[in-house]
């Protein structure tokens, strides 16, 4: 569902006074000086000729003409729109941040005019900036701001488009009955207008609520609604993305003959259409059928024809999922070099994007503060301008004062100009300070989230890969009776175990530094959130005020950020508990960390000497507090950590 905002297309009014209904020109914006810049009828020429390639989808050229013509711009009215236009452009480009920096002042001039249906449209882009940067609480607050605003003023059409806005963000966050509620509010507002685009698409999104809530009968029923109206359209595109749905949901209804003829279809007609990407994503599906049915060789001939045609169409980022897919596929049919080879390929190309994200975004960060400090350049020249056209103006009037008068006010216009080099000289000098302070901020975010991607390599997949590996020498040590290979394995097994340690401890020596970043109640109730959709126990957590925790020093709170993920680990693996309750509290004297489940329990005279329970019991002595244990066989267990907060 991609119901972003429709009103974009009306919000290019200033293209709508001045419409071109000839083939763009190219426009040489050199041949004008600032002067020029500063007249009306330039003003439109250049504005309606960036409004042109916007329309044309050349938002990055738009973009140039924009950014040098808004420092120019005198009326609000008109400059409102031009920054509408160019928070549009960022928004299409996918450089989300230039976009909320552009769009404040238009949300301030528009709720001074009291324009709703723009100003809904704007919260609307805010909303979803933040929701394309991942700041979804934020991406929140402003689509709910929106959907005041259109409730408010009756207006039904916006309520419609921002429902659909609000339906994204609770799909990212896996919310899907909070989702499915907006959709069917949406629906029936387009079904109510009469909307034969948006309504079929209403259909579709419902489906896709019901199918991801596993409601598969559900979602069948909106789905080939939502067919019937897409064929009255006659929709090929879309009736291809039904067909998708309806073959995804038909194989999770185990039926997979029509599962596979749906995903066919779909695939024909995009191939027909030329939407190849599109095509490689059905083929990617039919690869998953088979693969359900075991049926290993056709799977993989479709998911190598999928990635066949993502490189072609150069989708990267469905190349590396391709590449993933292909090496579980592997892994299940025992071809293990294979999987390996397919991994190191997913890992490689995986890296990549990582690395080209972030070069990107300092390319972007680099783009945005040329531009600030060109727009910061013009306004200065416009200020000395104005102020050197007052002073001849100044001088014209004085020509017929008094000799003395005339010597005073130049001394005066001499103490002025001195005064304001003095003052261009500490701003320039304010400025060079900020640049610095800020490129030092780039490295070190650069550095932080390099350190990050290695812990989390570590972490998620060198320990994934060593555990996995320990799981087969298990396997193969139970099932082989000769001793010495027995003992080979056993020796192979202890290794792998040594290995899964140090990869841990390296993880978390990577991951510590950040833990200082946050308050430790913030870093704790990430954590949880992390891991909590991976497994099945139900985990809590209780805490003090988050202020409590703020004198807490460095080290203290380190390691008590380490007990809880040691616990907490423990709890998971070897507890079966369908509950694990985590608490943290601070009374000032000392911060007490229990963790507490209601699993299998265990004899606490057969683990007491283990080396994890003793490493757990020196770190809190270290700290000058305890470490104690109750629990027993079939009852659970409680486990507290309590360090002196001063000592």
């Amino acid at each position: 569902m991609n119901y972003v905002f429709p009103w974009l297309v009306s919000s290019f009014i200033f293209l709508h006074l001045f419409v071109f209904t000839q083939e763009i020109k190219q426009l040489n914006f050199d041949t004008f000086t600032d002067e020029d810049l500063s007249k009306p009828e330039i003003q439109k020429q250049i504005y309606t000729y960036a409004d042109s390639l916007a329309n044309a989808f050349k938002e990055k050229d738009a973009l140039v003409y924009y950014n040098k013509l808004l420092p120019h711009i005198k009326n609000d009215s008109v400059r409102a729109r031009a920054l509408i236009n160019r928070l549009t452009c960022y928004y299409y480009i996918s450089e989300y941040d230039s976009a909320l920096s552009n769009i404040n002042e238009p949300i301030e001039y528009y709720t001074g005019i009291k324009d709703w249906s723009i100003l809904s449209s704007l919260y609307s882009i805010k909303g979803l900036s933040y929701l394309k940067t991942g700041i979804l609480d934020s991406s929140l607050v402003y689509l709910f701001k929106a959907l005041d605003i259109v409730e408010t003023n009756d207006l039904l059409q916006d309520r419609s488009d921002v429902y659909h806005n609000i339906v994204s963000v609770f799909r990212e966050l896996k919310e899907y009955d909070k989702a499915l509620s907006y959709c069917l509010k949406s629906s029936a507002i387009d079904l109510q207008l009469g909307d034969s685009v948006y309504y079929p698409s209403g259909l579709n999104g419902i489906a896709t609520m019901y199918f991801l809530m596993n409601n598969y009968d559900s979602a069948l029923f909106y789905y080939e609604k939502a067919l019937d109206w897409y064929k009255i359209s006659k929709s090929r595109f879309d009736i291809a993305s039904t067909y998708d749905g309806l073959g995804r949901t038909y194989s999770n209804l185990g039926n997979p003959k029509k599962a596979k003829f749906y995903l066919t279809e779909a695939y024909k007609l995009n191939m027909e259409k030329g939407y190849k990407r599109a095509a490689a994503v059905n083929l990617n599906n039919l690869s998953t059928i088979f693969r359900k049915n075991k049926q290993y060789d056709s799977a993989m001939y479709y998911v190598k024809k999928s990635l066949e045609m993502n490189r072609r169409t150069k989708n990267i980022l469905h190349v590396r999922d391709n590449l993933k897919t292909i090496g579980v596929y592997y892994f299940e049919m025992k071809d293990y070099k294979n999987a390996f080879a397919y991994n190191v390929k997913y890992q490689h190309l995986n890296d990549s994007i990582l690395n080209q994200n972030m070069s990107d975004k300092i390319a972007e960060f680099r783009t945005r503060f040329e531009t600030e400090k060109k727009e910061k350049e013009i306004a200065l020249n416009n200020l000395k301008l104005a102020s050197q056209k007052s002073q001849l103006e100044r001088q014209k009037t004085q020509q017929k004062a008094m000799l003395a008068a005339i010597f005073v006010i130049v001394m005066v216009l001499a103490l002025i100009l001195l005064y304001r080099k003095r003052i261009y000289r500490i701003k320039l000098l304010q400025l060079k300070q900020t640049n610095l302070i800020n490129i030092q901020q780039t490295k070190l975010q650069t550095q932080k989230t390099e350190r990050q991607k290695v812990a989390n390599i570590l972490h998620d997949n060198l320990a994934h890969l060593i555990a996995n590996s320990q799981q087969s020498i298990s396997v193969l040590i139970a099932k082989t009776d000769d001793v010495q290979p027995k003992k080979i394995l056993a020796g192979i097994e202890e290794n792998l175990e040594f290995a899964h340690k140090i990869a841990k401890v390296a993880s978390y020596e990577l991951s510590f530094s950040f833990v200082l970043d946050l308050n430790l109640v913030d870093q704790i109730e990430q954590y949880i959130a992390r891991i909590k959709h991976s497994h099945s126990a139900d985990i809590s957590f209780q805490c003090s005020e988050k202020i409590n925790f703020e004198s807490i020093n460095d080290e203290t709170k380190i390691n008590l950020f380490s007990a809880f993920q040691e616990l907490l680990g423990n709890a998971i693996k070897y507890s079966k508990a369908r509950h694990i309750n985590i608490s943290l509290f601070n009374d000032g004297a000392k911060t007490v960390l229990q963790v507490e489940d209601n699993g299998i329990g265990f004899d606490y005279n057969q683990v007491r000497h283990g080396q994890g329970l003793s490493s757990m019991q020196e770190r809190a002595e270290k700290l000058n507090g305890n470490f104690t244990i109750e629990s027993e066989s079939g009852f659970g267990s409680k486990m507290k950590f309590v360090v002196k907060t001063n000592f």
